[in-house]
């Protein structure tokens, strides 16, 4: 009885696993493989291309117009500053020496036994050198810029070159400092003071009104 209950069971789970491999392998035929996407969407790989190049055209249209406003802007950009001007330069560099020359006669500052009559006529001088400097760089030709890139400050001409605004500050400074000269005697510290801010404004005029020769 036992022999024939094992036989039966046996013949039962050697059915139960036949079965269970049969529903495997069918599982196994449906599932997609993966190497093959395409065709298991049922789409052929050579459709795949076209539509995602078609899918890159509008980022690849964007980096066109973005690589060619840039170099029109560029372009414009360049156009915009003044011509250079040698004269102008040669008097930056005669005016620099007249400064320079002021400041070593009172670098290791002034006295009651230097008076500040002996130094008036290079103050004078030199600011008035400087300021024509100025003069000659706002009335030289510049090109007009474009509609959009105009400032409301300077919506009837063309925006003022640097240089300008760096030699105005340099008046300023020579100014003062003659003004405070004539007051009293200066210390070294504020020598110091006066000649760093000078060359830190002449500087800057200088090294645009050079970056113009192109």
């Amino acid at each position: 009885m036992v022999t024939v209950t094992k036989s039966l069971h046996n013949s039962s789970d050697a059915t139960t696993c036949r079965r269970m491999m049969d529903v495997m392998g069918q599982s196994r035929r449906r599932t997609p493989s993966s190497s093959s996407p395409a065709r298991w969407l049922n789409v052929r790989p050579r459709d795949v291309w076209p539509l995602a190049f078609a899918r890159l055209m509008p980022g690849i249209a964007l980096l066109v117009f973005v690589v060619t406003a840039t170099s029109t802007l560029v372009g414009c950009m360049a156009h915009l500053a003044p011509d250079y001007d040698q004269a102008i330069v040669d008097g930056l560099t005669k005016a620099n020496i007249q400064a320079m020359t002021l400041f070593a006669s009172v670098s290791s500052g002034t006295t009651v036994s230097s008076p500040f009559s002996v130094r008036e006529e290079a103050y004078n001088s030199t600011i008035g050198e400087f300021d024509a400097l100025r003069l000659e760089i706002l009335a030289r030709p510049a090109p007009q810029p474009p509609s959009f890139l105009a400032s409301p400050t300077n919506a009837g001409g063309p925006p003022t070159a640097p240089s300008a605004n760096s030699l105005t500050t340099v008046v300023d400074i020579l100014t003062q400092m003659r003004d405070r000269d004539k007051s009293g005697p200066m210390p070294v510290l504020v020598v110091r003071l006066f000649k760093n801010n000078y060359v830190l404004s002449f500087s800057q005029a200088l090294t645009y009104e050079k970056a113009l020769k192109r």
